[in-house]
């Protein structure tokens, strides 16, 4: 399959490098706003064609599939485009800044007949399987305690008074949008919708959200999410059993999962440094075979449903 990628940061390489360990998988072509950016992109990562206009990628019969990797609230224009030229398109998360920005995305696929699919690396990853069998087995779960907090390597260049991408509103990329989707999309993976939630967040001087929290209520359940770009965790995730738990170290990758049952030693499931890779052979083998894509839809809808109820209740309308 040829792929075109949009955007030039660190997770487009990190696309090409694991995409690189599939069959079928070529980039064609890279789209860089900067035509200087993505030349030394393309030449550094061996890509043979670069664009900065959008309308001259979409015209680019070779191309198959795009991988979109811009500010989230490039999404849907991006996607749309890419759909309507008859390109599959895999696309970053959050997949768009809200849920009628999705909807104009997915009915655009249906038209064009053209799989769409978010790049939610943990629903493809092996591990999240094997979470769900040792749920089975460990019966109902009391309580999840789901977190996601990182400092932001572009937080001090905020403080310093620039104005970095990774912390403008107008980018739909505040630490809900960033991280906290990582918690939602694993609590609808785990437990579906929720009765109800509480969400409550932290602002930055220019209403961006550096902060926050879930609280959700199921009928015999809660879930805690936690999120933040400015402040590290060192607490791990973790759904808790009558009998047992698991802790998860990292919920992007399923780094340091460990099965903790009462009465028998620590069972620890060891993640895979090239997880990435999973979610790539899945959009691959969906464009190839146009097998249902309803799970990994009904996924996205449910996440960003919740997302913007949180984004309502916090003042922030994205």
């Amino acid at each position: 399959m040829r792929f075109a990628v949009i955007g030039t940061g660190f997770i487009t390489e990190m696309f090409i490098e694991q995409g690189r360990l599939c069959d079928d998988f070529h980039v064609e072509a890279v789209l860089s706003r900067t035509f200087s950016r993505g030349q030394d992109f393309a030449n550094r990562l061996n890509i043979p064609k670069i664009y900065s206009d959008i309308e001259v990628l979409a015209k680019d019969k070779s191309i198959d599939a795009v991988y979109i990797a811009s500010p989230n609230s490039m999404h849907k224009q991006q996607a749309i485009a890419m759909l309507n030229a008859g390109k599959h398109v895999l696309c970053e998360k959050p997949i768009g800044s809200n849920s009628e920005e999705l909807a104009e995305m997915l009915k655009c696929a249906d038209e064009n007949n053209k799989v769409l699919l978010e790049a939610m690396r943990l629903s493809f990853n092996p591990l999240l399987g094997e979470v769900k069998k040792q749920m089975n087995i460990m019966g109902s779960a009391t309580q999840a305690y789901l977190t996601f907090c990182k400092y932001s390597s572009r937080y001090d260049a905020y403080k310093e008074g620039k104005s970095p991408n990774t912390f403008d509103p107008k980018f739909s990329n505040g630490s809900l949008m960033d991280l906290g989707v990582y918690c939602v999309s694993l609590m609808v993976e785990l437990f579906g919708v929720p009765k109800q939630i509480l969400a409550s967040c932290s602002k930055l001087e220019n209403g961006f959200d550096r902060s926050g929290s879930i609280l959700a209520h199921y009928s015999d359940l809660d879930v805690t999410l936690t999120y933040s770009k400015v402040a590290t965790t060192r607490l791990k995730s973790e759904i808790l059993f009558e009998k047992g738990a698991i802790t998860i170290g990292t919920l992007s990758t399923f780094e340091g999962v460990k099965i903790h049952k009462d009465g028998e030693a620590t069972l620890e499931l060891q993640a895979d440094t090239s997880d990435m890779r999973y979610e790539i052979e899945a959009f691959i083998r969906l464009c190839d075979t146009q097998a249902s894509i309803a799970h990994h839809h009904k996924i996205s809808i449910e996440t960003m449903n919740i997302i913007d109820e949180a984004n309502r209740q916090c003042g922030l309308l994205i």
